[in-house]
Parts: C-alpha cells; structure tokens; sequence
C-alpha cells in the first residue's frame, strides 16, 4: 500500500509538473489519492459495521464500549473494548480488503500489549486535537467522524510506526453528501502530532432528482484545492452509492482540469475540458 508520506510528497511537489495538462502527468498522483480514499473508506466501514453489530446484539450491547480498528497483515481487526474493564476485549472482527466480514465474535479476553497501546495512542492523538487544533465540530445536522489509521513508514532503512488521524465533516440530513471541511493529521509512535492539513470549506450538496437521474454529481473546488480530495471520494462512496450515484466529477480551478472518480470502477480520470 503506497504510505501517506509519499502520497503528501506527491500532492505538495508535482503541482508544477502536473500544470503541463499531460493526464499521463496525473496518473501517479491520482493512483495515490485513490488508494487513500479506499483506505479511509476501509478503517470507516469496519468501525460502522462493527457498531451495527454490537447494536443487533442484545448482550454485547450492555458490555461493548470502544471500538478500535487495527491492521493484521492485508485484514482489518475490529476490536471492542469492555465498558467497564478497559483492559479488557469482549468483541472481534475481521475484515478483508473488500470489507466482507466474519460474524462478530463474542470473547471475554484480555487485551495484548499492542492492542492496549493502540488505544492509548488513539487517546493521546485526539486529545493533542482538542488541546492544539481549532476544528468546527458541527452544528445541528452536521458532526464529525474521527477514523484512526495506523500505518509504517519506511525511514533510512527501518520501518517507523507512524499514525493518521481523519476527522471528517458527515451529516444526519437526508439526501445530503457532506463534501469539505476534513482535517487530517499524522502522529509520530507516542502520539504527537507533527503534520496537519484541512480539507476545503464545508461545501454539502442536495442529492436533486436531477442528480438522481444521471446517477453523477459535479462540484467546483476553489484555487487553494488543487487536487479531488481522498476524503471527498470517500465521503462520495459513503454517501452517494447508498442513492445509486456513481460518479463524481470536480473541477479543480487552480489547474482547469476535472477529475472524474467513478466508485463502482473504482477508478480516477482526468478529463481535459
């Protein structure tokens, strides 16, 4: 999986180089934002499954308290904590690269040495947030949605454990998909946080019977946003495939292209116009 460091590194230098309007210019960076959209993707529908579940359960349900989503070789291992032994796993599932899913297991175990640290990073990670960042939590029908990715990075030879923080603007109104105002943030192994970065300005679109019928929304980023966001795609393919939507086409002022994110394809175009 291409790391996030290289995915920045693309984004912040190959601005110039992308402004000769070559899509063959394009290819590497939009193979880099469409990974980390999936990636998002993956680490939100794992949590959200696994909340359902706990939900569906009657005796979970009384027990369960956080959920924790760790990486195990290509899976995804959704962890739930005990409400009150917080040392504690009372709930476990898998999920492949395709989000299918075991059932949720019931366990009564103790938690690794590696799962506690993963909650205690994720702990320290959102309290460096709250306590250094200023970030619009939402108003009335608006909230934000944290995903916690843990991820290495290969540094001089050795592979540094290294940790990604999404906060994502999501919504309660019907027919709405959320797009802007993301933050994301990179932590180092302690949990500090040494890069952070905001997403466009909150900019939601209506899902209108227009947009139903020709199944793709189009929406305009300002010249600040020179590239489709991961977290806009992933917003789209949360919210927008629910509705049978998709495509979405945005058009990125600052270089006159659009590009084109088809979820189902699972592919990322850019359309000369």
């Amino acid at each position: 999986m291409k790391n996030l460091l290289s995915f920045l590194f693309i984004i912040i230098f190959s601005i110039g180089y992308s402004q000769t309007k070559d899509t063959r210019t394009f290819q590497q960076i939009n193979d880099s934002i469409l990974r980390e959209a999936h990636l998002i993707y993956r680490f939100d529908k794992a949590f959200t499954t696994t909340a359902a579940n706990i939900d569906a359960h009657r005796e979970l349900r009384r027990t369960a308290g956080e959920i924790v989503i760790m990486p195990k070789n290509d899976k995804l291992h959704a962890l739930v904590f005990s409400k009150e032994t917080k040392t504690q796993i009372v709930g476990e599932m898998f999920f492949n690269e395709y989000i299918d899913s075991t059932s949720l297991i019931t366990v009564s175990r103790p938690a690794t040495a590696d799962e506690m640290k993963l909650r205690e990073v994720k702990h320290t990670v959102m309290s460096g947030v709250q306590a250094k960042y200023e970030v619009i939590y939402g108003g009335d029908d608006t909230y934000l949605n944290p995903i916690f990715i843990p991820y290495k990075e290969k540094i001089r030879d050795k592979n540094v454990q290294l940790y990604k923080f999404y906060l994502t603007t999501e919504t309660n109104k019907a027919n709405t998909i959320p797009f802007g105002r993301d933050y994301m943030f990179i932590a180092k192994e302690d949990g500090s946080i040494f890069y952070n970065l905001q997403f466009n300005l909150y900019m939601p679109v209506v899902i209108s019977q227009e947009i139903a019928e020709k199944q793709s929304v189009t929406i305009e980023y300002p010249e600040r946003e020179h590239y489709i966001t991961p977290t806009d795609m992933y917003l789209f393919a949360k919210y927008g495939a629910p509705k049978d939507l998709f495509n979405l086409r945005v058009l990125s002022n600052y270089l006159g292209v659009y590009f084109d994110y088809n979820w189902d394809r699972e592919t990322l175009d850019v359309v000369m116009e």
